[in-house]
C-alpha cells in the first residue's frame, strides 16, 4: 500500500513545479508589482528545499528538525546568490562568504542542543 503522506507530497511538489513554470511563462517582470517579483525566488527556494530534504534524508541518517534546517541552509544559499546576482551585487567574495556561512551554519547545527 502506498503511503498517503508521501503521495500527497509528490502531488504537491508536481503542482508547485507546474504552477511555478506557469507563473514564469505567463508574466513579465517589467509589468509585475514589486511584491510579485519575490515569487520566483520563493518558488525556487521551495523546490530546492524539498529536493535537498529528500536527498539528505535518503543519503544521510538525518531526520527531524536537523533535516529541515540542513535542507533550508542548502536551499537558501543558491537563492541568496541568485538574488545578489539579479541586483548586480554578486562577486567572488560573496560566493566564498556564503560558503563559509553555510559551513558555519551546518557546524553550529551539529553542536546545538536545541535541535536534538
Amino acid at each position: 500500500m502506498v503511503n498517503r503522506k508521501a503521495l500527497l507530497d509528490k502531488y504537491l511538489y508536481m503542482v508547485l513545479i507546474v504552477a511555478g513554470f506557469g507563473f514564469l511563462i505567463s508574466t513579465s517582470p517589467n509589468e509585475l508589482p514589486i511584491f510579485a517579483l519575490f515569487v520566483p525566488f520563493l518558488w525556487l527556494f521551495l523546490l530546492l528545499f524539498w529536493l535537498f530534504r529528500a536527498a539528505i534524508g535518503y543519503f544521510f541518517a538525518i531526520e527531524g528538525i536537523r533535516l529541515k534546517i540542513s535542507a533550508g541552509l542548502f536551499a537558501g544559499m543558491p537563492v541568496f546568490l541568485l538574488v545578489l546576482q539579479s541586483i548586480g551585487q554578486l562577486s567572488g567574495r560573496d560566493i566564498l562568504l556564503s560558503i563559509v556561512f553555510l559551513l558555519f551554519g551546518l557546524l553550529y547545527m551539529q553542536r546545538a542542543d536545541f535541535v536534538r
